[in-house]
């Protein structure tokens, strides 16, 4: 483990470029929506800053390599920010490059100290010796905290925590106490000395400076502790080399008095995580809102917590959302491709509808807990978001079963017709006919309702069609064999007649005969009305079935047509909620911009000395 840059300062030309190092915010969001508090350790540069840190992050006590980088030179050792992780509780450290080095100057110095504010829980201020008028002038910098800060709400938007101030005071040697000679606490100390007036004969310019560096700090934070701490060690030699030292080898009440401030630093940082209109923010959350503050930084816009983190949230929703619903479109398209959603076990569309629902729900499931381990913003934003996304869901979602019910149409309109081939063919049906099978499998595998019903209905009816044809064949078949039995036993009556016949009665079977001959007509005129009657019973089942065919063709389109009309509806609502959307986040976009043109931060009027 080491620490991680967090901002990185350029030069460009004759101005200083911020920028978000990407590993270290893909770190932040690791966090995803858990809070986290920031502590933010500044001061004037070679004061014992990251050495302060690595004591902190418990890096000197365990005798861990990966520390914050310490140095013994007048050459400042830390530049921008770095960032480290205490543990798993949402605590990170920041270590802020040192204010008034040689490689610095004071608008660089100012924005730094600036961006440590605002996204701090607790702002460490670390500085060497007593509270004095040096020290305070020293600390002019403070005042151009308003230069870049609008701590008024000027922004709009919702108002963020302000940090906790702990104030160390390093190598202190005084004995604390008052003008009756009374012990008195660090914290009192630094009321005292914040509430103080110029000494007699202390120079009009520095006094007021020293007085507007007082007024800075009550107003910037309302929450205030201070901490005091002994030289670590006595030896110079050792102090040159002091990020080498073992932690024991500190001097006692050294030790002592940083546990103390340890302890300290850890409750307020428990009792402070940031926060913006009273929610506190989490990892994902504060690396976009530091992108969009660095932003307002390389503009020389005024920085508000509250009109940025208004911008951040809608933007990144706004993106997550996009993001997720293309996730989605895509995960859609592969199974309308062919391919299997995990819940489909492993079968491609079409499947029941049952199947393709738990399917749905589980993706959409998936996609809800994404949305909200990734959203960042208040719960309204969130939900705003989240509602766009859902409908977007709904109509991939309805897309999909539609395709899944055209898949079975098509499937089981091929299985009817083979089923209707079958039953419909003359001659003998064989049982084990494959096409006599198709539709029964398409039935057992599982497939939509709807479709399955439509094609249950259809194969019944051609089942009815396909038994009256053959009542209507065996009734003719019937009526020939009565018809053929009684033309044999005619004839066999008649044959046994001629064999008892005598020249007497010839001229009576001749004329036997005729009659016979008579009756064979009727009866030939017979089977062509059979034949005729069974025609026309062919014709009146074709025509009830085309009758038939008919209407279920236009109740398909008239399906069809009403579910057109109700994407239609659908997507005109769906058109009008993102143009709706689309005018808010420009109307948006234009007030934003409105307040950035009117922002011309005034210099402070302040009479520090320079450092």
């Amino acid at each position: 483990a080491a620490p991680l840059q967090l901002v990185r300062v350029v030069r460009r030309g004759d101005s200083w470029h911020f920028e978000v190092c990407e590993e270290a915010a893909r770190a932040l969001e690791g966090y995803g929506q858990r809070a986290v508090s920031v502590c933010t350790v500044c001061g004037p540069y070679r004061t014992g800053k990251s050495f302060l840190l690595n004591l902190l992050l418990g890096r000197l006590q365990r005798g861990a390599s990966g520390r914050f980088r310490v140095g013994s030179t007048s050459r400042a050792c830390t530049e921008g920010l770095w960032m480290w992780g205490a543990g798993s509780g949402g605590l990170l450290f920041v270590d802020c490059e040192g204010f008034g080095s040689t490689e610095s100057d004071r608008v660089r110095d100012a924005k730094l100290m600036s961006l440590c504010l605002l996204i701090s829980s607790v702002f460490v201020l670390n500085t060497k010796g007593v509270l004095n008028e040096g020290l305070f002038n020293a600390l002019s910098l403070v005042c151009s905290l308003a230069e870049h800060v609008d701590d008024q709400g000027g922004g709009g938007g919702e108002a963020s925590s302000r940090p906790a101030l702990l104030w160390l005071l390093r190598d202190f040697l005084l004995d604390l106490r008052d003008e009756e000679d009374r012990p008195i606490s660090p914290d009192e100390y630094l009321e005292k000395a914040l509430r103080a007036r110029p000494a007699a004969g202390v120079d009009a310019a520095r006094a007021q400076g020293a007085r507007q560096v007082r007024e800075s700090l009550a107003r910037f934070f309302p929450q205030r502790q201070c901490s005091t701490l002994v030289q670590p060690v006595i030896d110079e030699d050792v102090l040159q080399r002091l990020g080498d030292v073992p932690y024991q080898e500190l001097r006692p009440e050294f030790r002592s008095a940083f546990e103390s401030a340890q302890a300290r630093l850890l409750a307020l940082a428990r009792a402070s995580p940031k926060t913006v209109g009273g929610q506190p923010l989490g990892g994902a959350a504060l690396a976009a809102l530091l992108r969009r503050l660095v932003d307002a930084l390389n503009s020389n816009s005024l920085l508000h917590v509250g009109s940025a983190w208004e911008q951040v949230q809608h933007s990144a929703c706004a993106s997550l959302a996009q993001e997720l619903s293309a996730k989605a479109q895509e995960t859609f398209a592969k199974v309308r491709a062919g391919e299997a959603l995990p819940a489909f076990q492993g079968r491609p569309l079409p499947v029941r509808d049952d199947l393709l629902a738990r399917a749905l729900r589980e993706a959409r499931r998936e996609l809800e807990e994404e949305w909200r381990t990734r959203a960042i913003g208040d719960a309204a934003v969130r939900e705003e978001y989240w509602k766009e996304l859902s409908a977007d869901l709904l109509e991939g979602e309805q897309a999909l079963e539609q395709f899944n019910a055209q898949q079975a149409e098509e499937l089981l309109r091929a299985a009817g017709a083979e089923w209707e081939a079958w039953l419909m063919q003359e001659g003998e049906a064989a049982s084990a006919d494959p096409r006599s099978e198709a539709l029964p499998r398409l039935f057992d595998r599982g497939l939509p309702a709807r479709p399955v019903a439509r094609a249950a209905r259809e194969a019944l009816h051609l089942s009815r069609m396909a038994r009256i044809r053959w009542d209507s064949s065996v009734d003719a078949l019937k009526a020939e064999l009565r018809l053929t039995s009684a033309e044999l036993a005619s004839r066999a009556a008649a044959a046994q007649a001629a064999k008892r016949l005598d020249d007497a009665t010839l001229e009576t079977t001749r004329e036997a005969g005729r009659l016979q001959g008579q009756v064979d007509a009727l009866q030939t005129q017979a089977r062509e009305a059979i034949q005729r009657e069974k025609t026309l019973r062919e014709q009146v089942l074709d025509a009830e079935e085309a009758t038939r065919r008919e209407q279920r063709s236009h109740g398909e389109a008239k399906r069809k047509c009403k579910e057109l009309e109700e994407n239609v509806k659908r997507l005109e609502a769906q058109v009008a909620a993102h143009k709706d959307a689309e005018r808010v986040r420009r109307e948006a976009a234009a007030a934003a911009e409105d307040l950035r043109a009117k922002d011309h931060p005034s210099k402070p009027k302040c009479g520090c000395a320079v450092m």
